[in-house]
């Protein structure tokens, strides 16, 4: 019965706020707290749900009206626990509907992140068949074209490591007013930038996505900064298990590349803190697909590109999608961009 009362005090709190509280409707909860009580049922419904629902609101106005005998008002608050039973009943369908296209979605980013990541895996182990390599050393540039479908694909490869114990420099450049980038990472992108116009038959009439992993993910996202401000078609930059280099960013530019991460969970280098000289962090830019670091059976050394192939080859690799977005800026609007990978640009060549 104590419980009965708390849900009075609730409902008729409720009640109170929509304006239907009156002796009429005070009097069918106590009643209906009396049937409860006996029968074993309780007052349960949500009347922020009830009140923006017309049906609901007729129900209530009726009981408010105090009109009709005591099994009338009852058979109306009956009504308005079947009525909030059906409301949640319905969300709780369409979460589920939502949970469901959710997945489907995930698997479909997956599936159109596997073949450019295998790729990826293929150039790093020597298969450079149809490609032209641009070699800077530690950073090499991989770009394949393909006429039919108008389009160029650029894959970056990097030996250079990161120290996140360290204080970074921070640069910009000339081609990229208001951004700044790990200095590092943002000469490497500009020596490959200058190199593939010269070395490459890279064209601005076709369209381009730009694979990476590790710090090459860092670079393509600078490269594809740097192409973009060039006038070239950049459709989508694909980062994998890549660290944070974004000092400072313009909503054009990210509206302009597309960027998307592809992360393991647990993976030390996209959660490495990166601290510029001036004490600011470095950030991600872009939308985050995480593979669980389920076991499967591999060789692999755990969150080397070849893992993270082989994550994205099996569908049962559970995922995550979230949106990202940088922590607000005294300079600027935080920003979100959705990256969306149009499938048949990103088949399988």
């Amino acid at each position: 019965m104590r419980r009965g009362v708390r849900e009075y005090r609730r409902v008729a709190k409720a009640l109170n706020k929509f304006g239907f509280l009156n002796e009429g409707t005070r009097a069918c909860l106590r009643h209906r707290i009396r049937v409860g009580s006996d029968g074993g049922r309780e007052i349960h419904f949500d009347l922020g749900q009830l009140c923006t629902n017309s049906a609901g609101i007729s129900i209530l106005n009726a009981l408010s009206s105090q009109i009709g005998n005591t099994f009338y008002r009852d058979c109306l608050i009956e009504s308005l626990i079947r009525l909030e039973h059906h409301e949640k009943q319905k969300i709780e369908r369409m979460e589920r509907d939502e949970d469901e296209s959710s997945d489907r979605q995930n698997r479909l980013l997956q599936q159109a992140v596997f073949p450019l990541v295998s790729q990826l895996v293929d150039l790093k182990s020597g298969a450079h068949d149809r490609v032209h390599e641009v070699d800077h050393g530690s950073d090499r540039v991989f770009v394949q074209i393909d006429e039919f479908l108008n389009k160029q694909t650029i894959f970056v490869t990097s030996n250079q490591e990161i120290d996140s114990a360290c204080e970074v420099e921070v640069g910009e450049s000339d081609e990229l007013r208001k951004c700044t980038f790990h200095a590092s990472i943002l000469a490497a992108a500009t020596r490959l930038f200058d190199a593939i116009r010269v070395e490459t038959p890279l064209h601005s009439s076709r369209a381009v996505v730009l694979v990476g992993h590790g710090v090459g993910g860092g670079i393509a996202l600078v490269l594809g900064a740097l192409l973009h401000s060039a006038s070239f078609d950049v459709r989508n930059v694909v980062m994998v298990g890549s660290p944070s280099v974004v000092g400072t960013i313009t909503e054009r530019v990210v509206n302009g590349i597309n960027p998307m991460r592809v992360v393991i969970a647990g993976d030390p280098l996209p959660n490495a803190s990166l601290i510029a000289t001036d004490g600011v962090p470095l950030e991600h830019v872009g939308e985050v697909l995480t593979l669980e670091d389920v076991q499967i059976e591999t060789s692999f050394e755990r969150f080397s590109l070849e893992h993270y192939a082989a994550l994205l080859e099996s569908l049962d690799t559970p995922l995550s999608y979230c949106e990202g977005e940088m922590s607000e800026r005294p300079s600027g609007t935080p920003f979100r961009k959705a990256a969306v990978l149009d499938n048949e640009f990103v088949s399988p060549l």
